[in-house]
């Protein structure tokens, strides 16, 4: 089951631009950024919404998994040069 609310804005960023997950509630929620190899890049604890920085990302795709107690939904984004 997916974490209702949950999303991602925007979907598509430019290499330093900052990337908005939203929880969608109060519920302490764990967010998991990794690569297209499985590589964790970083590993967040956030309630309601999360900015992600893009600096250190390189381009190409990314992956959220946010989990909390009782769901996990994955998101995706793109970082471009």
């Amino acid at each position: 089951t997916g974490v209702p609310g949950a999303g991602i804005q925007p979907s598509f960023v430019k290499r330093g631009e900052p990337v908005l997950i939203k929880a969608g509630y109060d519920e302490q929620t764990e967010a998991i950024v990794y690569n297209t190899n499985n590589q964790i890049m970083t590993i967040r604890k956030f309630s309601n919404n999360l900015f992600i920085e893009t600096n250190s990302l390189p381009a190409g795709i990314y992956y959220v998994k946010l989990k909390n107690k009782t769901s996990t939904e994955i998101l995706k984004f793109v970082v471009m040069e």
